[in-house]
């Protein structure tokens, strides 16, 4: 954990909320801190924790790994605090899992996906 940031940050709405800064990947580097972060149902936040999430950590996307009932709604909610929603479920992602996985393909679509969010601007 970084001495100066904390991996889980509280949200009274939001469970789980958390940096993953810190981690390792499988080719040696490290995951930058306050660079990407997990959580479960942004969409339960109130407008003071939407504030917080604005201010504090000032997302660029939110990348979304279920399958979303209402995604023009999340994206409304994240328009808010100039976030672009990415609705990705886990039925799109490049593998079919078990021995015929294929860790090319799905680290060529993790960078794909990390350089596309990364270009996005701040508010």
């Amino acid at each position: 954990m970084s001495p100066s940031h904390p991996r889980g940050i509280h949200f009274e709405s939001v469970p789980n909320f958390r940096d993953l800064g810190g981690y390792r990947t499988h080719d040696g580097r490290t995951v930058a801190w306050r660079r990407l972060f997990r959580s479960a149902a942004l969409h339960k936040m109130n407008d003071l924790e939407m504030a917080r999430l604005k201010r504090e950590i000032g997302p660029r996307a939110v990348i979304d790994l279920r399958s979303p009932k209402d995604p023009d709604k999340a994206a409304r909610l994240l328009e808010g605090i100039g976030a672009r929603y990415c609705p990705i479920p886990f039925s799109t992602w490049p593998w079919t899992g078990g021995s015929n996985a294929n860790p090319n393909a799905s680290a060529s679509w993790m960078r794909t996906l990390s350089t596309t969010t990364r270009s996005q601007p701040r508010s």
